[in-house]
């Protein structure tokens, strides 16, 4: 997912730099999105689970843990920005 790529390169660069100011909402707002997106593509996944296909459950199990690993990746780098806008 290229905007979770967005959101880590954006907080790396944070971290890099010394004491930057940043928009932390725009940031949190990004993330909601990125959360949203998650969940509808997780949804979709489930959704694709049927009698037709005897290799879905274990396809879409190994797409819905592609997917947790996003959703992971997302919480760490909110994490981040947060603590270094000096809310955690």
């Amino acid at each position: 997912m290229e905007i979770v790529l967005w959101l880590a390169q954006t907080v790396s660069g944070l971290i890099k730099s010394p004491r930057t100011r940043f928009d932390l909402a725009a940031l949190q707002a990004n993330s909601h999105d990125i959360g949203g997106r998650i969940h509808d593509a997780r949804r979709n996944q489930l959704d694709r689970v049927g009698p037709d296909d005897p290799d879905s459950p274990v396809r879409v199990l190994a797409e819905l843990d592609i997917l947790n690993a996003y959703e992971r990746i997302r919480s760490c780098y909110i994490n981040i920005a947060e603590t270094l806008a000096g809310r955690k």
